[in-house]
């Protein structure tokens, strides 16, 4: 055999060389194929440490000039804004620089030493490639232009839905409660509460078409009633009927649509005046009756005397709390609710909003044409004085019930309360 092949030795010699080579080459594979892996993920790693920090950076930097703004800045700009620029805009400068970057400069980098070998190889292939790279890159560009059109769009609507979320979040209750609605109080039978502590074992009828008060002590559970009626909770024993039928087994809808309520601190939304005034309202309300409704709660004056009138954009710094309380019971009033509640409503104004708001809800009691419920809430008996009955609430328990003439007879704890806040006048 080695006769035959003794003239060509030399070329199986090279042959057996190159395969040691090609099984050296083989063997190193993984090597650099586990160089080639921790090198890219190292590059990932730095570029993402930078892209955190960078983030850091222009969050501390942007916190401190919002911090540095003046009063106006914060009467232009909302929460959900300045939220957004804090939160989704540094995100998106954390993604460019952690992940985007990377991967374009490493892929610009593959591309340029691709288009060169590919140009010692053949250069008419790689003339043709860098042509067809050419028009990719105008498409791209020109893409490019819409796609940061639509990426502002995108920004600025986030900003909005957050500001619209935190508006909401903001006024949840209002947003709940003006979906609860009720047309007749008849009775809360037999009814008991417990989240910090247990209201139970009392029942109350409410007539139709009475002026009744709730008052006691902070914590007694005045307001917990109210949240009962609201559907805000559900009571844990015992029913609550309205015109006899229990609660839970109503309509809802019908239920929504028939009970209007002002709280003690009034929730404006980020609308013009006269959005906040239909907010809720279950029907086509026309502006004359937006305003009716504000001539009732007397507020028609001073939001003449905005910018804009009606359209005037509400925010925080705009009204006055007296101010926001009469905008409040105005959008209760357009409802023209059976049952019209009145949560603490003048607790936390100077005299003067109080003297307004004293004086619409005594119009809203003893209108005779409203034909409606009132019930309220109160720990100022000059607030309650001239109601129907009044109903005096300590540790959850109803302990006293009458009108005022008669309560301040029975040395009890109104005749108690109301000395007090006698005593307590100048």
């Amino acid at each position: 055999m080695w006769a035959l092949v003794a003239n060509d030795r030399w070329v199986i010699f090279a042959g057996f060389a190159s395969l040691i080579c090609a099984a050296l080459a083989e063997i190193a594979i993984p090597h650099l194929l586990a160089a080639s892996i921790f090198s890219a993920q190292n590059g990932g790693a730095v570029f993402y440490r930078n892209a955190k920090l960078l983030v850091k950076r222009m969050r501390e930097m942007l916190f401190d000039s919002i911090l540095s703004q003046d009063i106006a800045f914060f009467d232009e700009e909302t929460v959900g804004d300045l939220t957004s620029r804090l939160g989704s805009d540094c995100q998106q400068v954390s993604r460019v620089i952690g992940n985007d970057l990377n991967l374009i400069s490493r892929n610009l980098l593959q591309g340029i030493g691709a288009l060169i070998y590919l140009l010692i190889l053949s250069w008419p292939l790689g003339l043709c490639t860098m042509l067809t790279c050419g028009t990719l890159s105008t498409i791209m560009l020109v893409h490019g232009r819409y796609q940061k059109k639509a990426s502002k769009f995108a920004q600025e609507f986030t900003a909005s839905a957050n500001n619209h979320k935190d508006n909401t979040m903001h006024v949840i209750k209002p947003v709940l409660y003006f979906h609860r609605y009720a047309k007749w109080l008849d009775k809360l039978y037999d009814v008991s509460f417990r989240q910090t502590m247990a209201y139970g074992g009392w029942s109350l009828s409410l007539n139709y078409l009475y002026h009744s008060t709730q008052v006691g002590l902070s914590g007694s559970g005045k307001s917990t009633i109210v949240n009962l009626l609201l559907q805000l909770y559900e009571p844990t024993n015992g029913q609550i009927l309205i015109d006899g039928v229990p609660l839970s087994e109503l309509d809802t809808r019908w239920f929504r649509e028939r009970i209007g309520f002002v709280g003690q601190e009034p929730k404006l939304f980020r609308m013009d005046v006269t959005s906040n005034i239909k907010y809720g309202c279950p029907r086509e309300v026309s502006q004359e009756e937006v305003e009716w409704a504000a001539k009732q709660a007397y507020a028609h004056d001073f939001l003449m005397a905005l910018p804009d009138g009606y359209n005037t954009i509400v925010d925080d710094a705009l009204l006055s709390g007296g101010q926001k309380q009469r905008v409040a019971i105005a959008r209760a009033l357009l409802r023209d609710p059976a049952i019209l509640v009145l949560d603490e409503a003048t607790s936390a104004l100077d005299a003067e909003s109080e003297h307004y708001v004293k004086s619409v809800i005594t119009e809203v009691s003893t209108d005779p044409k409203a034909r409606r419920t009132v019930i309220i809430i109160a720990h100022r008996l000059s607030t309650i004085q001239a109601a129907d009955r009044i109903i005096v609430m300590e540790n959850g328990s109803i302990v006293e019930d009458g009108k005022h003439s008669d309560l301040v007879k029975q040395n009890g704890l109104y005749s108690r309360l109301a000395q007090r806040q006698n005593d307590a006048l100048p």
